[in-house]
């Protein structure tokens, strides 16, 4: 029996040798985005003093003044700020650059800037 002269191995090749490993190539990313889409978060809810001082938020506020909204879009509890466009209190919504939002699912109203 005689032995075979073993080839060199570049140090790349070696260095391949330990590099993470995963049998499933992308197993992990869909997993997250199947954690993502089951993850639900629940609306707001408020006590009588959040309540009251939303209230007085939307009383206040006119065309115009920048706002910023915390509310709950079926999903999840969104944040976003902007000028108010309406406030309808016939309909029960707020219109922020072209979104509306009704008045039950608004978590947190605060008036950023009154417009002039």
């Amino acid at each position: 029996m005689g032995y075979e002269k073993r080839v060199k191995m570049s140090r790349e090749e070696r260095a391949k040798q330990f590099l993470p490993f995963s049998a499933v190539r992308g197993l992990e990313e869909a997993l997250e985005r199947k954690r993502q889409e089951l993850f639900v978060e629940v609306p707001h809810v408020l006590c009588s003093d959040a309540e009251e001082e939303i209230n007085d938020t939307l009383n206040t506020i006119t065309k115009g003044d920048k706002v910023e909204i915390e509310f709950y879009d079926g999903v999840k509890n969104t944040m976003i700020t902007g000028s108010v466009e309406s406030v309808r209190n016939k309909t029960r919504d707020i219109v922020i650059d072209g979104k509306v939002i009704r008045f039950e699912v608004i978590g947190k109203l605060k008036l950023i800037e009154k417009k002039n």
